[in-house]
């Protein structure tokens, strides 16, 4: 996918014309940058995607910074993807889609699961049924899921997605209180809830409470976790502030997050992990994430290991 930018003075009301002050392109779409920022953990990661013959570079540019492309596919003759990204002199962003090949079905004699694999990123920018055909791969292999419902999925999509399947559920405060709207919480009046009330009304929805963690992220606020803890049948609740930085940007700082936590797992043996292992994961994501928004773009902005390793110590001081 390609990302289009347009810094405005504020994000556009509706019937609202506004003058961009700058325009620039950059490589992007949140599985992509999400593979970028697996590997800028330092883990090893492939990705499955879709582009046309006009993001053919976008192969190259993947292979570059460490992604594998084996399982990625180039669509002769069908535009690729394309995200137009509103972005405010104070960070904030609006975002709009063009899904072109990233709705291109994953051929089925060519699965995106192989016998290697460990762990499962995946996010809502591609064809619904690719995603729930590939995690139900994933949970019959023992393969560690995590799942990002953006773009959020519609109410009826929302009941009907196959939850029980996933390992590790990540949202940010508007995608949790859709899902809790549309899961069982609709008499609520969900604006008005904390974070930690809206983390537990998610872990108390029957589909979602034997999920292993829920992570919802509060931006400014940091992110509070909700995480199965082994052998006991409890949980354990974590809760860590943002990183102290420099807002530029805030685009893409979801990917950083997600891919930086994926990664982070990626480094622990098995599928359980003790509270310790979790906040270590989270710090490093947070911290990454955070950093990612001191400068523009989204994939363009991912920070290499050793940066946030240099950075993790002022955080928990």
């Amino acid at each position: 996918m390609q990302d289009e930018f347009f810094k405005v003075p504020h994000i556009v009301n509706p019937g609202e014309t506004i003058s961009s002050t700058e325009y620039s392109q950059r490589p992007g779409g949140k599985g992509a940058n999400q593979a970028v920022a697996v590997a800028a953990s330092g883990s090893r990661v492939e990705f499955a995607g879709s582009v046309g013959s006009d993001g053919a570079w976008l192969k190259e540019f993947l292979k570059e910074h460490g992604v594998g492309t084996d399982l990625m596919l180039v669509h002769e003759g069908k535009p690729s993807g394309r995200a137009i990204i509103q972005t405010t002199p104070d960070g904030e962003n609006a975002i709009f889609l063009f899904p072109g090949t990233n709705h291109a079905s994953y051929p089925v004699d060519a699965p995106a699961i192989r016998p290697y694999h460990t762990h499962l990123l995946l996010q809502n920018e591609i064809l619904l049924s690719d995603t729930v055909e590939t995690l139900q791969a994933a949970y019959q292999q023992g393969v560690v899921s995590i799942f990002n419902p953006s773009p959020m999925l519609s109410p009826e999509d929302l009941r009907l997605f196959p939850w029980k399947k996933l390992s590790i559920l990540v949202v940010n405060q508007g995608e949790a209180r859709t899902l809790l709207s549309a899961l069982g919480k609709q008499d609520e009046k969900l604006v008005d809830f904390d974070g930690q009330t809206i983390l537990n009304a998610l872990v108390s929805l029957p589909v979602l409470s034997g999920l292993s963690g829920i992570i919802m992220t509060l931006g400014g606020s940091g992110a509070i976790a909700s995480f199965l803890t082994p052998g006991t049948g409890g949980r354990e609740t974590i809760q860590l502030p943002a990183a102290k930085v420099k807002v530029t940007d805030t685009t893409g700082a979801g990917d950083t997050f997600l891919g930086y936590f994926c990664g982070s797992l990626m480094r622990i043996p098995g599928s359980t992990w003790d509270a310790k292992q979790l906040t270590e994961a989270l710090k490093r994501s947070i911290v990454a994430a955070g950093l990612s928004t001191e400068r523009p773009g989204a994939m363009s902005s991912i920070p290499l290991n050793l940066e946030v390793e240099n950075q993790l110590s002022a955080y928990q001081d």
